[in-house]
């Protein structure tokens, strides 16, 4: 069992409000029920990685005052500290609240902007990780801070990436990937994991054929060794710089009840395969989208329904 390091720069306390009918603007909206929990692309990962019993280390940029402190006690600290580890730079603007409304239409979102970090709390965070020993599998997860400046993730990939390692990079911002994929020391595998818009917009090929799209990406890096693409619903994509190209269908979602955060199940899934020595990154991806299907059978943003994952891996036995 390998051990698996997420960087979650950009974290978020996740509320999930539900109303009965269709969502209407400009008007009042009654809510059903109210939850709050863990959000934040890295922190969902590392939530979906301590249920699938990986051993993970978390860190992230995190609010010095009561949202910190807010954070801190929705994310399963209380698991052995061997399983599931916290490293934080404190900081001195609030942790964000990102707001889900669930309505009979779909599912809104209310992002509330990032605060900035200054270079002492990305000194301070890149200080505390270098007493970590590289980890088997590095997952690098959204969007930075404001003035975290476009080489936060190539300075801890620096630091972090071995030789044994394979990262996987949520990134959707042409100028830190290239960044990263400069920097990014040699590793036993190279994954972007995003979906077809974001692989669009880093290609700058809105309109091309996704082949196309998929070939422009590899001619971003050598070291760029997989891209594992979703399409929200529909059909997910895996390819490889020695040019395989294969549509994946995703695993049906038998009772749907939300979309928010199944893209970071998936990159969870695909880690937790890649850290228990799976070799295929097909395989781990295709492991991946089954932990997103089953995170759409529940409301919160950070886990899955673990009874569905096993339906569904014991399917594929």
């Amino acid at each position: 069992m390998g051990h698996v390091l997420v960087l979650g720069p950009n974290p978020a306390i996740q509320k999930v409000v539900k109303i009965g009918g269709p969502l209407v603007p400009g008007s009042v909206n009654r809510a059903t029920s109210s939850t709050t929990g863990v959000g934040g692309k890295g922190q969902n990962v590392a939530v979906a990685l301590n249920m699938l019993g990986v051993s993970t280390v978390l860190a992230q940029f995190g609010g010095g005052d009561e949202t910190g402190a807010k954070l801190m006690s929705l994310l399963p600290c209380e698991t052995d500290p061997n399983m599931f580890h916290v490293i934080t730079s404190p900081t001195s603007t609030p942790v964000r609240t990102c707001t889900t409304i669930l309505s009979s239409d779909g599912a809104t979102e209310v992002i509330e902007p990032t605060g900035a970090v200054t270079p002492e709390d990305i000194d301070c965070l890149l200080s505390r990780l270098s007493g970590l020993h590289p980890r088997d599998v590095l997952v690098l997860m959204g969007s930075i801070p404001p003035k975290a400046g476009v080489d936060f993730y190539s300075r801890v990939a620096v630091q972090c990436v071995a030789k044994r390692t394979r990262v996987v990079a949520d990134i959707a911002a042409r100028d830190q990937l290239d960044a990263l994929l400069a920097a990014c020391p040699p590793c036993r595998s190279f994954t972007l994991k995003c979906n077809v818009g974001e692989l669009r917009k880093i290609t700058c090929l809105p309109d091309s054929d996704l082949h196309d799209v998929v070939k422009a990406a590899f001619t971003l890096s050598p070291k760029l060794s997989n891209v594992a693409l979703t399409d929200g619903g529909g059909s997910a994509y895996y390819a490889d710089s020695a040019g395989a190209f294969k549509t994946i269908s995703p695993p049906p979602v038998e009772a749907f009840r939300s979309p928010i955060g199944a893209g970071d199940c998936v990159a969870a899934g695909l880690a937790c395969a890649l850290s228990r020595g799976e070799e295929s990154v097909e395989k781990a991806f295709v492991y991946g989208l089954a932990v997103g299907a089953a995170s759409c059978q529940q409301e919160s943003s950070s886990g899955f329904d673990a009874a569905y994952l096993a339906k569904l891996t014991s399917n594929k036995a």
